[in-house]
């Protein structure tokens, strides 16, 4: 499978239910420290 990125909540979360293992990484916005973040960061680890 090529390389491809993804870009925004709603598409990297959707991508994390349904096909979690085709996510090698994941860049975030460090300075923020929201609710939406923790969540995506969270779920992004399990």
């Amino acid at each position: 499978m090529k390389n491809k990125m993804i870009f925004g909540f709603h598409a990297v979360t959707s991508r994390l239910r349904h096909e979690a293992s085709s996510v090698e990484e994941i860049f975030v916005d460090a300075g923020r420290q929201d609710r939406r973040m923790h969540d995506l960061i969270a779920g992004a680890k399990a």
